[in-house]
């Protein structure tokens, strides 16, 4: 589920991870991906990019487990951001003004190269 990238120093040698979300995001999977989304974030302490490019539909559980990712993610100083959402993902974030919160990017070469740019700072 996800893939690293190296940096310079202690800090800012942590690597910067990519997680994929899957198609869907309901009750039925919302463990899983936490789970998934936690283990990301636990062995990428420069960032974790998720991914979601992918994802077509997701319930408030599914948005439950980006909003706790986020703040575990804030909490441990990791930057946390998202990347391609699809117009029903996009347009589920706006309604809930997730969008505020969360910092989204293009795609994920343009998050990974942001991020980079911030640890490298």
């Amino acid at each position: 589920m996800s893939s690293p990238a190296s940096g310079s120093s202690a800090a800012a040698s942590a690597p910067i991870g990519v997680a994929t979300v899957p198609d869907r995001v309901v009750m039925n999977n919302t463990a899983d991906v936490r789970r998934d989304l936690m283990e990301a974030l636990g062995a990428h302490g420069g960032g974790l990019i998720v991914d979601l490019s992918g994802t077509t539909f997701m319930d408030s559980s599914g948005l439950s487990v980006l909003v706790s990712t986020y703040n575990s993610a804030t909490e441990q100083g990791i930057p946390f951001v998202l990347t391609t959402p699809q117009a029903p993902i996009r347009a589920l974030l706006n309604l809930t003004r997730l969008n505020e919160l969360f910092t989204i990017y293009l795609g994920v070469d343009e998050a990974r190269a942001a991020l980079e740019a911030e640890r490298d700072g």
